[in-house]
């Protein structure tokens, strides 16, 4: 379980990958299921989600079938920009990443 804090309103896309099954909770919200029995994989799912201004509340449950387990997850803004979660947990726009020479 993580706490996010949001300057404003505003809605965002969550993107996650799990092995096997996986739920989502946004502040007791469930915005996110997946009944499955599969490897993790980047990205394999998406929606979108509304986020209040102060404090929002994401929960993540993955079920286990067999042998190991994993989860990816990933958010952006509505316009495709990558958010993070700093130390305080505010969320805010993902630095650049280095450009490869």
């Amino acid at each position: 379980m993580s706490t996010s804090k949001s300057d404003k309103p505003r809605q965002i896309k969550l993107f996650t990958g799990s092995d096997d099954g996986l739920r989502v909770w946004l502040s007791g919200k469930l915005i996110q299921e997946v009944l499955a029995l599969r490897a993790a994989t980047i990205d394999a799912d998406s929606c979108t989600a509304d986020l209040q201004a102060g404090d929002n509340t994401l929960l993540v449950e993955v079920s286990q079938s067999g042998g190991g387990w994993g989860l990816y997850l990933r958010l952006e803004d509505t316009a495709g920009k990558k958010l993070r979660l700093d130390d305080t947990g505010a969320l805010s726009e993902a630095p650049p990443a280095p450009k490869q020479k």
